[in-house]
């Protein structure tokens, strides 16, 4: 951890991801978003497996709401999609939050 940083999240926090918390009203991915973030600040957790951790919280997320059906795949596509993006262009907001931060996350 570096000296005086305090970990925050911010939900789905970049602009081109607002009103993208919630699928269909119904599936908080908020949450997924703050672990996503908690990962990105953590030393040396290696942003492929943030992202694929990030994923696998999407889609366990529509999982637990749907049962198998359209609106189930029609969420789990949400979720990859979503995904596909953070790991497509999130390269710089590890990089960022790898540089000023680094604490690795609590256990709970």
């Amino acid at each position: 951890m570096k000296g005086g940083y305090e970990r925050t999240t911010n939900g789905c926090g970049t602009p081109s991801a607002e009103g993208n918390e919630t699928f269909n009203g119904e599936v908080d991915f908020g949450h997924c978003c703050d672990l996503h973030d908690c990962h990105y600040d953590s030393c040396n957790f290696g942003k492929d497996n943030a992202d694929m951790m990030f994923e696998y919280c999407l889609v366990y997320a529509c999982r637990d709401r749907y049962a198998p059906g359209d609106t189930l795949d029609e969420c789990e596509r949400a979720a990859y999609l979503f995904s596909d993006l953070v790991h497509s262009y999130g390269g710089y907001a590890y990089n960022v939050s790898q540089e000023t931060s680094c604490i690795p996350c609590s256990k709970t």
